[in-house]
């Protein structure tokens, strides 16, 4: 029997579709993992150990920006296409992310809308209006092997420069890292008032002083802005502040607490002796007193007080003032 005949056209033809379905698959393997290596895995230059901070409220476009700048992820626009795809553009929790290892832009997007930190992180909450000896105390509780003592020390000087706010800190966040993230925070919330500040009669420095005394003076935004404009005219006259709330930065006394004698100690914190602001913040304020500080509503007050509900009580004269004392703290 004849052997069968193949014509060698159809060899050939087979041939040549196997190779190229060889070729093809080789190009799409090697293109889909130059992708992956160029978009999806992490950066080559990733550090372990890095941290980032993603606040409340953050947009998604900074957050992705922010882990790319980090060296987590390669691609901001990749990172921020995977949090959409996944849903979670207006789920992502807020907090400090610890990245151990790399990972791929997927893992991280998933990361941050499912609030996985890397660790089980220790909430911390600083009220604001929240002065720096407060803050040691809370640490410290928090934080038992961070010594108060030290702390405070390693946090002179930075008196109205830290954010309050609830911060999620790793189980072992050093001093350094908590005053680190806090000043960071205090940049980050002052920013978008910079320019503003800039173009003001005041400098930052003043601003976040007298915002510090605003936030132990009166409690409502609107009585914030009154009282600003009030106090700066009396700076501007050449009149004493005369407030209570810088003796709490003094002695750790309540306006209600205070006595005569305590009106009369010699400290530059005391408002009733010197005139014009003290030397250093009182305590840490929050955007709604800075932005009281920057943008008073003028008024014809010069003096003021809050009675024991908290209510502020405004006054043109020293004998309407004085009526209003007799009234509502006696």
């Amino acid at each position: 029997m004849d052997d069968l005949y193949i014509p060698k056209k159809k060899k050939s033809l087979s041939f040549l579709l196997v190779a190229f379905i060889s070729v093809f698959t080789f190009v799409i393997i090697t293109f889909a993992s130059i992708i992956y290596t160029f978009v999806f895995a992490a950066p080559f230059n990733f550090v372990a150990g890095t941290t980032v901070q993603i606040e409340s409220g953050q947009s998604l476009t900074s957050i992705a920006n922010e882990l790319r700048d980090r060296g987590v992820v390669k691609s901001s626009i990749v990172l921020r296409s995977a949090i959409i795809l996944l849903g979670g553009e207006h789920k992502i929790s807020a907090g400090m992310y610890e990245f151990n290892k790399p990972q791929n832009v997927i893992r991280i997007a998933r990361r941050v809308v499912n609030g996985d930190y890397g660790y089980i992180p220790t909430k911390v909450t600083i009220p604001e209006g929240t002065n720096v000896f407060k803050i040691a105390d809370v640490i410290h509780e928090k934080f038992p092997d961070i010594d108060r003592d030290s702390f405070l020390v390693s946090i002179q000087g930075k008196e109205g420069y830290l954010f309050p706010n609830t911060y999620f800190f790793p189980p072992k966040a050093s001093s350094e890292m908590i005053i680190t993230m806090m000043g960071s925070i205090f940049k980050k919330q002052l920013k978008p008032y910079e320019q503003e500040i800039a173009s003001s009669s005041h400098s930052m420095k003043d601003i976040i002083i007298m915002a510090s005394i605003l936030e132990g003076e009166v409690q409502t935004e609107q009585d914030r802005k009154m009282v600003a404009d009030l106090l700066w005219r009396r700076i501007e006259i050449g009149m004493p502040l005369q407030v209570d709330s810088t003796f709490t930065y003094v002695n750790g006394k309540t306006s209600a607490q205070l006595t005569l004698n305590d009106l009369k100690v010699n400290s530059p914190y005391n408002t009733y002796t010197n005139k014009g602001l003290p030397p250093t913040p009182i305590s840490n304020p929050g955007i709604q007193s800075i932005e009281a500080a920057l943008r008073p509503i003028p008024n014809d007050y010069l003096f003021f007080l809050s009675d024991k509900d908290g209510i502020t009580h405004f006054a043109k004269t020293h004998d309407e003032h004085v009526r209003l004392k007799n009234k509502y703290l006696k």
